[in-house]
């Protein structure tokens, strides 16, 4: 029997995992989870997803848990080559893959942790894969919180993030490789500035999300501190933390200004956002275990007041 394999690159985003999981759980095999020792800007980081095997084995979920901590250190003083330890943290997937004993039949999702595909079109693969070699997921960009409606910063636009394909196949192209497809013209990621898919390649439209910079003003500065594409530094002067566990009314309102001036600069239609009561959180097109106990995901609502 064909088995399906979701394998992530991760950063700090522990709940992005408990998301995707929660989603796929139905469908995928096994879960896949890389993590370097390094930012993508080769600063040392902590091992955020550390025992995340253990603690999803507890629910009958299968999480591969692997530790990247062999990224040349040729690339520490070149920020024009940074974005080669992101490819390399990336085609590292193959370590884990290669222990799991998988057949060349057998289908890999490969995404950032960030980019969920939605589980109804996961359930198509093998129909798709049947007559394509490589499935692309086009996701619904969401920018810093789940109910950002805004068009600023790309938001809202189409995403191709998650792409699928054969075992067999990946050996052959590489994650990277099937992620970018044709190295002389690469799948850019927003669509706008997308080419047409290859003849040996699928779109699937409205295939979930990617739930980029999550959490406010600090998640913002901690992500852009550590990717190739971020200025190395905090833009905002952003408190403390991790992730988006911060974002919540008490810090936002301790820290006013610093929240004014990211809604300023990346979300300005945000400031007045409101949502009346669960109704109107089960009526936003995100994923269901968010609907279900959307209290305990507060951090990812930007709202003036809770949730009630």
């Amino acid at each position: 029997m064909v088995r399906i394999v979701d394998c992530v690159i991760a950063y700090n985003e522990t709940e992005m995992l408990e998301i995707r999981t929660a989603e796929l759980a139905e469908i995928i095999d096994a879960f896949v989870v890389v993590e370097a020792s390094k930012t993508h800007r080769y600063e040392d980081k902590p091992l955020y997803f550390s025992g995340v095997s253990d603690k999803y084995a507890q629910s009958g979920r299968t999480v591969v848990y692997y530790v990247l901590d062999d990224i040349p250190s040729a690339f520490q003083d070149r920020t024009e080559l940074y974005y080669i330890v992101e490819n390399f943290h990336r085609n590292s997937i193959m370590r884990p893959l290669s222990t799991m004993n998988l057949d060349d039949n057998d289908i890999i999702l490969i995404s950032d942790i960030d980019e969920i595909p939605r589980s109804e079109c996961v359930q198509q693969l093998p129909d798709l894969l049947a007559e394509a070699d490589i499935v692309i997921f086009e996701q619904i960009m969401k920018k810093f919180f789940v109910n950002n409606a805004s068009s600023t910063c790309a938001n809202n636009l189409p995403w191709r993030g998650t792409v699928a394909c054969r075992y067999g196949m990946l050996k052959g192209v590489t994650p990277q490789g099937a992620r970018l497809g044709d190295p002389f013209q690469q799948r850019a990621a927003c669509v706008g500035g997308a080419r047409e898919p290859r003849g040996h390649e699928r779109i699937i439209a409205n295939g979930g999300w990617h739930f980029s910079s999550m959490g406010g003003a600090s998640a913002f500065d901690i992500k852009h501190s550590a990717i190739v594409e971020g200025p190395g530094g905090s833009r905002f002067g952003a408190i403390d933390g991790r992730f988006g566990r911060h974002n919540h009314s008490k810090q936002r309102e301790e820290h006013a200004e610093i929240y004014q001036s990211f809604l300023d600069a990346l979300a300005p239609e945000l400031a007045e956002v409101d949502l009346a009561d669960i109704a109107s959180v089960h009526a936003l097109d995100i994923p269901d275990c968010i609907k279900a106990d959307p209290r305990k995901y507060e951090f990812l609502f930007y709202l003036k007041n809770p949730i009630v």
